[in-house]
């Protein structure tokens, strides 16, 4: 396949939102740059140097370049230390626990396994772990592979309504954007058939050597430089390796929109390829999305399979035509977008030694001490994560019908002492309610109502005793985003507050169910 090859360098960090990035007063960005965003800016350039407005969809060069999917823009991804694109890590390669752990605190080396040269190998393993969501890139070498770490940067920023005018609570947003860091250099794709239509973009690329993309550019996000760009006649996006084992790998490099023949989204690519149903398979969904530059509107969300999903089958099983077609210009929907690439026995190897690069950049930490105003914003808005997240946990355990038993004028009182709790940041007035009423028949009643295999009564006491919320609701506090080195803490009020919460919504659940 005939392609251009060029490199983009951000002059200011990039702000391009993914899809459930997280709280309303935030915004995280994607760790590349789809094909969708580059292909939607260069059409816009052209589209404005020839004045073409509306009519746009009528040229037939407009229309051989952006509409007619004989041009593919691929997802510029990071580079690694030595300028070389990066590509997704497959999700088949497995680590033991324990050397996954030691890889986190910074050892120097990790052993890997792939399963998809043979699914029995996760068998041998102790305690098989896929890897962390941080080592996403990756570079194979002679001598194994080295993970890519993207810059990241977080800033806090401040929305005012009236800017000359004294704010007052309601007038003032705090929020913060999660962005590539400025400085960040990714490789960049171009694919078409047709020389001539490499031109045109070639072209296109040297007079737009500068652009803006991605959201808040007016706030000084999303500047670009494209360079190096490079044309090559026979360009492949990774190596086809000789297997012994008779079976073709397929890895996908970057998400892919598959439909089966209803037109239902698929997590399946086998008909795509003219394959029989794969011996072992690893693959995500995920959702996502684009946005129409044109209309200012986002596009239909779709699901979609994630980058690094693998599908193995038996060499007989495969169209090998039609595998070679897929492998030239991908498979599934929005193919011009980027979308559908896959690699054919990228990795045969079974072991895999992942070593750290010499110059291995991680993600950049912001450290806010210095800062006390930002150092408590930040702090706000990681603490409004945290309760976001447990309410959403809160709500999910309170739906669930867990108690049997009991009388509706019983869980009336638990609920009183239970609201007087959050209003005192105190669990006082729950104990003194179950030990006024230990020797009561509204103690029996309790005792007596299950709450799964323990006494209801034993477990209102076990949790004011504990408190053990993190344990409860099984809140993922170490997946809320942090805003460089602030982050969300489990205090002992939240626990208080959070524990009489989720008692008053037990008893409140359980009164209604009684009421049945």
């Amino acid at each position: 396949m005939k392609a251009l090859t060029f490199t983009v360098e951000l002059l200011q960090p990039l702000l391009v939102t993914q899809l459930g990035s997280g709280d309303e007063n935030s915004a995280s960005s994607l760790d590349y740059i789809p094909g969708s965003v580059l292909r939607n800016a260069l059409a816009a350039r052209y589209i404005a140097a020839n004045q073409l407005g509306d009519k746009a969809a009528n040229d037939p060069q407009c229309r051989s370049l952006f509409f007619d999917d004989r041009v593919f823009v691929l997802n510029a991804l990071p580079a690694d230390r030595m300028q070389r694109r990066s590509l997704p890590t497959p999700l088949s390669w497995y680590a033991e626990k324990d050397a996954l752990a030691r890889w986190k605190a910074g050892a120097s080396y990790l052993n890997l396994t792939d399963a998809a040269t043979d699914g029995r190998l996760l068998q041998d393993m102790t305690n098989a772990k896929t890897l962390d969501q941080n080592d996403r890139y990756c570079c194979l070498n002679e001598e194994g592979v080295e993970f890519v770490y993207p810059k990241r940067q977080v800033s806090v920023h401040i929305s005012r309504k009236h800017q000359r005018k004294l704010e007052t609570k309601n007038d003032t947003q705090v929020f913060a954007y999660d962005t590539l860091a400025e400085g960040e250099v990714l490789c960049g794709t171009i694919l078409a058939r047709d020389e001539e239509l490499l031109a045109l973009m070639k072209k296109l690329l040297a007079e737009a050597a500068e652009m803006n993309i991605g959201g808040s550019r007016s706030a000084g996000y999303g500047r670009i430089r494209i360079r190096e760009v490079a044309q090559n006649a026979d360009w492949r996006e990774t190596i086809t390796s000789e297997n012994d084992e008779a079976t073709i790998i397929v890895t996908l490099l970057s998400d892919a929109i598959v439909r089966d023949p209803r037109g239902q989204f698929s997590n399946d690519i086998s008909a795509l390829i003219g394959a029989k149903e794969p011996q072992w398979c690893y693959r995500k969904m995920k959702q996502t999305g684009g946005f129409n530059r044109k209309w200012g509107l986002p596009l239909p969300q779709a699901h979609a399979l994630q980058a690094g999903s693998v599908f193995v089958y038996a060499e007989n099983d495969v169209d090998q035509r039609q595998l070679q077609q897929c492998l030239e210009e991908g498979l599934g929907e929005r193919r011009s977008d980027g979308f559908g690439r896959i690699a054919v026995n990228w990795n045969v190897q079974s072991e895999i030694k992942a070593q750290r690069s010499p110059r291995e950049s991680r993600p950049q930490e912001i450290s806010l001490a210095r800062n006390p105003v930002a150092q408590r914003l930040a702090q706000r808005i990681v603490e409004h994560q945290l309760r976001k997240q447990l309410d959403q946990a809160l709500q999910k355990i309170i739906l669930e019908p867990t108690v049997k038993g009991g009388s509706k004028s019983t869980f009336a009182r638990v609920r009183l002492a239970a609201r007087r709790a959050v209003v005192q940041q105190s669990l006082k007035p729950l104990s003194e309610l179950l030990k006024d009423i230990d020797r009561k028949p509204a103690g029996k009643t309790l005792r007596d109502a299950r709450r799964g295999a323990q006494s209801l009564l034993d477990w209102l006491n076990e949790r004011i005793e504990k408190r053990d919320v993190e344990y409860q609701l099984k809140p993922e506090i170490d997946k809320v985003a942090h805003l460089g080195d602030v982050r969300a803490e489990l205090t002992d009020a939240l626990k208080i507050e959070y524990t009489a919460r989720l008692i008053e919504g037990v008893a409140r659940h359980a009164q209604k169910e009684a009421h049945r």
